[in-house]
C-alpha cells in the first residue's frame, strides 16, 4: 500500500509494496508516486497513466482489469494488480490517494503454463487434438472470409506398432519426442 497527498507525493509505503517496489519508506517517502510506482502495459510495454490521478479524475476506486508489469527499483520486474482510491476529507474533498497493489507473477506464470498444458502433448509438445482442431477451424473460418490458402500435412509413421513392440514403449516415446523435435524446426 502507498499513500499520497493531493499532488500524488509519497507520503507512505507499508513494507509490502517497500518489498515489490524496491523502495524504502524513508526513499520513497516525499517522492513523486511515478518515480517509486513505475508501470507499464504487460504486452506493449508502454507506460501506464498513474492509477491514482485516473482515480482521481474518476472520483472513485479503480481497479486493473488485467495484470500490470511493474518495474522495481533495481529493474526486475513482475505483475502486479492494483486498486488506486481517493483519500477525502470530512468535506469530502480529495486530499490524497491510497493504491493497494499486490504481486500476481506466480498465479501468471501457473495460468500460463496451465494454459500450455491445455492445448500441447505432453510427450512430444506438440499442439494437441483439441488445439489442432481450434487452428483447423480458425484456418478454415480465415480462408473462407479473406481467400486465403492454407496446406495440411498429413504423416503417416509407417509400423509404428512394431518398434513399441520390440523395442519398448520408451523407445516409441523417444522417436515420437524427436520426430516433434526435427518438426517444430522444419514446419510453423
Amino acid at each position: 500500500m502507498i499513500t499520497t497527498d493531493e499532488n500524488y507525493i509519497v507520503e507512505y509505503i507499508n513494507p509490502v509494496a517497500e518489498e515489490l517496489t524496491g523502495w524504502k519508506v524513508d526513499d520513497a517517502t516525499g517522492r513523486p508516486l511515478d518515480e517509486i510506482f513505475r508501470s507499464f502495459h504487460e504486452e506493449t510495454c508502454e507506460p501506464l497513466e498513474n492509477p491514482l490521478a485516473i482515480a482521481v479524475r474518476r472520483s472513485r476506486s479503480v481497479k486493473t482489469n488485467r495484470p500490470t508489469l511493474l518495474i522495481r527499483r533495481d529493474g526486475n520486474e513482475l505483475y502486479i494488480e492494483s486498486t488506486a482510491s481517493p483519500i477525502r476529507d470530512g468535506g469530502n474533498v480529495i486530499t490524497g490517494g491510497v493504491l493497494v497493489f499486490h504481486d500476481v507473477s506466480e498465479a501468471r506464470e501457473l495460468n500460463r503454463k496451465l494454459s500450455y498444458q491445455a492445448s500441447h502433448d505432453v510427450l512430444t509438445s506438440l499442439v494437441n487434438r483439441r488445439e489442432f482442431e481450434k487452428r483447423i477451424e480458425r484456418a478454415l473460418q480465415s480462408a473462407e472470409s479473406r481467400e486465403v490458402s492454407h496446406v495440411v500435412c498429413y504423416l503417416d509413421l509407417d509400423q509404428f506398432k512394431i518398434i513399441n513392440d520390440t523395442c519398448g514403449h520408451s523407445a516409441g516415446d523417444q522417436l515420437l519426442q524427436e520426430l516433434g523435435r526435427l518438426l517444430k524446426t522444419k514446419i510453423r
